[in-house]
Order: structure tokens, then C-alpha cells, then sequence
């Protein structure tokens, strides 16, 4: 009279453990990273057919007050991107949100993205974040 009861048991058992494996597994995974100071932080590249690359970078902080010193590079490997090279900088600085805009012309057969680097200095000029992104990487 055992058996049948345990079997039963097993039985919920299996289905609840491929119930919750499969509503795992159909969860998306988003991964975001965890500023102090930074509100968004995006940096975007395409390339037109004439080999025009259109770089932009932008972030905003939470505190209006905070400086920004914002540097983007337009950066291109040739080794499926284990090492990469700076093509062109463009750089500024504002307060609470900066933006860049910068446009390039790059050669076919490489690997392009753009990395962007910021530093966040509090009122007192101490330095209080630095981070970086990039962008996905275009083949040209």
C-alpha cells in the first residue's frame, strides 16, 4: 500500500521540477549594470555602404551638478576583436548629461565599435565614477 502512495508523490514531484526548469529557461536573462552616479550610458555605431561610420555616445547622471568628461573612440580590430585600436577620438565635457556625435571614414575588412569613457566628478572636482561601453561591433 506503500508504493503506489510514494509513486504518487514522486510523480508531483517530477512535474513540478519540470515545471519550474521550464519557466527558467523561458525567462529572458537581462543583465544591466550597476552605476553609482550614472543614470544611462549608450553608445551607438552604424556604417553606411560607403564605409561611413556614424559614432554617438550619451550619458546622464542623477545629480545635475555632477561634471562629465566624456571621451568616445571609434576603434577597429582585425582579429575578431582579441585586441582592439583607436581609429578617431572625439572628447567633452558638460554637466549632469553630455553627448557625442562624430563621424568617420573606415576601411572594409576590419571589425568597428565604439567604446565610450566617462569620469563623474562631484562639486568638490573629486573624482566619484568612471565606466565605460561599447557598442556593438559592425563588420566593414
Amino acid at each position: 500500500m506503500k508504493r503506489p502512495y510514494r509513486r504518487h508523490i514522486l510523480g508531483w514531484f517530477l512535474f513540478l521540477l519540470m515545471l519550474s526548469s521550464t519557466a527558467l529557461a523561458q525567462a529572458p536573462l537581462s543583465i544591466q549594470p550597476r552605476y553609482e552616479e550614472i543614470r544611462r550610458f549608450d553608445s551607438t555605431l552604424t556604417i553606411s555602404s560607403s564605409g561611413y561610420a556614424q559614432c554617438s555616445s550619451d550619458i546622464s547622471t542623477f545629480d545635475s551638478d555632477s561634471e562629465i568628461d566624456l571621451t568616445m573612440s571609434l576603434q577597429r580590430s582585425s582579429n575578431n576583436g582579441r585586441t582592439w585600436s583607436t581609429v578617431k577620438t572625439w572628447d567633452t565635457s558638460d554637466y549632469g548629461s553630455a553627448a557625442l556625435e562624430g563621424g568617420w571614414f573606415v576601411l572594409s575588412g576590419y571589425s568597428y565599435r565604439v567604446k565610450a569613457t566617462a569620469e563623474i566628478y562631484d562639486e568638490s572636482g573629486d573624482l566619484i565614477e568612471e565606466e565605460s561601453v561599447e557598442s556593438s561591433v559592425e563588420e566593414y
